[in-house]
């Protein structure tokens, strides 16, 4: 049996030049589905990957750019639109801090429900944003995307939040099945 899950929202987004995203999203997922592991890259580097600063699975743990070698802090569950971001087969989430902004270093942490720094949004451009589920419509918290800082790709550099920034390729990830390792914008 399936469950059919569907997101649809307009996700309005206005930033100092006036840029809206408009995100709508469908997904049809089967009862009782694996968890699905995945890599996350800087958009179109699959040899670099978001990962769980020396591997050490505890609240606070800083979250950075390294070489991708396999390891459980490299594996994330994440999918398009809504998400959480979630170190694959733990209780450990992507967390944006209490009030993220441009500079605010990322980190993991116990995952909560509607906790807004571990609300995200993977858009259809390949960011994943911080936002806030109000009553009547979604917003990026305050306009905060997930940002390798500097566009540097050396190792250990810092992943943060940053103002969400049309063409940013700091801002910009692609995923890869930890299976297959095919890589994909999706």
């Amino acid at each position: 049996m399936f469950a059919a899950v569907y997101v649809a929202a307009t996700l309005l987004a206005t930033f100092a030049h006036g840029l809206t995203i408009d995100i709508s999203s469908r997904q049809v997922v089967p009862d009782n589905a694996p968890t699905v592991s995945t890599q996350i890259h800087p958009f179109g580097v699959v040899g670099k990957c978001l990962s769980v600063k020396g591997n050490v699975m505890e609240n606070g743990t800083p979250v950075q750019i390294f070489d991708c070698n396999g390891s459980s802090g490299q594996n994330w569950s994440i999918v398009k639109g809504q998400t959480k971001v979630q170190l694959a087969g733990t209780n450990f989430c992507l967390d944006a801090g209490s009030e993220p902004a441009s500079g605010v270093a990322l980190k993991i942490w116990t995952c909560y429900d509607n906790l807004p720094a571990q609300n995200w949004w993977f858009t259809n451009d390949n960011r994943i944003a911080v936002y806030n589920k109000g009553k009547h419509r979604m917003t990026f918290l305050p306009g905060q995307c997930m940002d390798f800082k500097d566009g540097s790709f050396t190792n250990s550099n810092t992943v943060q939040t940053w103002k969400c920034t049309d063409n940013n390729t700091n801002q910009e990830w692609s995923l890869a099945s930890v299976k297959s390792g095919t890589s994909s914008a999706a």
